[in-house]
This record gives structure tokens, C-alpha cells and sequence, in this order.
């Protein structure tokens, strides 16, 4: 688990502590994902985005980051922030019972809206930077979900989209 700055300060201030947010999905249900060459996508996202094909993208990660994405309007409401960590938390377990290598979940809060994306976490990919403070405009917490046996996400490879914008 990693943040920004401004995801910790917007954390303190609704006094929400994420470890204890991400032990329950709070009743969220259990996304579905499907499997399709080698990448991993919401099940309902992936119907949506019929058109979208892998050669449009640099890479399955990036494709992955523009189909899974998942909006919520928080506004300035604990409740339903808290609701989108319990949605996190089931993202987490659907994406362990895979059984198929890590992934990277990554919230964003701005403007009061807060978006969810995933990717699985492949050698030489990589949808966000390592310095999270580069990131001026949205918090950002990022939740690695990794069996014991596979590879972290951290690699030089960066996606044009989630560059820092200063």
C-alpha cells in the first residue's frame, strides 16, 4: 500500500485508517473478471469497451488501466469513500482468486470524483510513476494485491497517460 500526500491528508481528515477499511468489502459485491489473452478485465467494463482491441495500446497494461476503470461520485462524503474502499477490498479478493500473479489497484479522488483502476503487474510495465507526489492533481492510493509468488510492479516503463503532470 502506497499514497500521495494529498490522499493521506484527505484520509486524516475523514479519519479513515485504509488497513482497517481493506480487512471487509463492507457488502460490496464481488466484482466478475474474465480472462482474455493474458489480460484480466471487469466483466462488465469489458462488454462496454467492445471496440477497444490490444494493437490500439502499447502494451495489455494499458489496456487493462482503460477498460478497468471504475467511477464513483464521492463528493466530500466519508460514507461513500469508505464504500469505494470496500469495493477495493472486493476488487482485491475476486483478483486473488485468480490465482494468476499480482496486480496493481489505484484509486484516485478529484474533484469529488474517485476513480478504480487494475492491471496486472507484467515485467517492464508500468501505469504509474514511482514518485506518487508527482501527481499534483488527484490523491492516489495504490494497493498492490500479490500472492507470494509472483513479480512486483515496479519497472523503468511508464504509460504517456499517468505522467505527472506538474
Amino acid at each position: 500500500m502506497r499514497s500521495n500526500l494529498k490522499m493521506q491528508t484527505l484520509l486524516e481528515r475523514f479519519g479513515l485508517d485504509t488497513s482497517k477499511l481493506l480487512l471487509s468489502s463492507s457488502g460490496a459485491q464481488a466484482p466478475r473478471l474474465e480472462k482474455v489473452d493474458d489480460c484480466v478485465f471487469l466483466e462488465q467494463e469489458l462488454r462496454r469497451s467492445r471496440g477497444v482491441a490490444l494493437n490500439q495500446f502499447p502494451d495489455r497494461t494499458g489496456m487493462e488501466c482503460f477498460v478497468n476503470h471504475v467511477h464513483f461520485q464521492i463528493g466530500r462524503s466519508k460514507r461513500a469513500l469508505e464504500q469505494v474502499f470496500g469495493y477495493v477490498a472486493a476488487l482485491s479478493e475476486s483478483l486473488k482468486g485468480l490465482h494468476d500473479g499480482s496486480f496493481q489497484i489505484i484509486l484516485t479522488v478529484s474533484n469529488g470524483v474517485c476513480i478504480v483502476r487494475f492491471h496486472k503487474c507484467r515485467q517492464g510495465e508500468e501505469w504509474l510513476a514511482n514518485d506518487l507526489e508527482g501527481y499534483k492533481a488527484e490523491a492516489i492510493f495504490v494497493l498492490t494485491v500479490q500472492p507470494a509468488d509472483s513479480e512486483t510492479c515496479a519497472s523503468p516503463k511508464l504509460h504517456r497517460a499517468m505522467v505527472p503532470q506538474g
